[in-house]
């Protein structure tokens, strides 16, 4: 899990690099927020996306969806529509509007996730944090997360 002071340190770097000092760039790598980008093929990328898929649940999306309403954990925010993008990407896509990227980039999309959120664009950033996930804490919602998801429903059913 990262803490506050590492995602506080990390954007004030994506502002401006050269504003933390050594002790704190370092911090902010050892909470796993600034990596290398990892190149992948390809045949790479669709093989790994489509096993990741078979790994993962539509069950175990929705419920740490859920778990990150009341918690507002962005870790888990884009597991869900991370999931349904990718699996309507390998279906209808496949690379033939939407490229497959030549490397994928962490720091970039963790700095989305923490910055400005969201799955906008190519299928890279669903592939990064589906990737991701295989190796976080599988969380259970609470009955309050079902509560804030009814009063979302409630709201957008009486939105005019």
């Amino acid at each position: 899990m990262i803490d506050k002071k590492a995602k506080r340190l990390f954007l004030k770097y994506m502002e401006n690099k050269s504003s933390l000092n050594h002790e704190e760039v370092e911090y902010i790598k050892e909470m796993d927020l600034l990596r290398e980008d990892i190149p992948v093929t390809e045949k790479e990328f669709i093989t790994n996306l489509e096993k990741m898929l078979t790994e993962i649940s539509l069950e175990e999306v929705s419920n740490v969806f859920l778990y990150s309403l009341s918690t507002r954990d962005l870790d888990y925010r884009y597991i869900l529509a991370s999931y349904i993008y990718a699996r309507s990407w390998l279906k209808h896509d496949r690379g033939k509007e939407y490229k497959i990227p030549k490397k994928i980039t962490p720091t970039f999309f963790n700095w989305v996730k923490y910055c400005s959120g969201g799955i906008w664009g190519e299928i890279h950033k669903p592939y990064y944090y589906l990737s991701e996930f295989l190796n976080m804490e599988k969380k259970i919602p609470k009955e309050e997360d079902y509560q804030i998801l009814r009063e979302i429903l409630s709201f957008a059913d009486n939105f005019d």
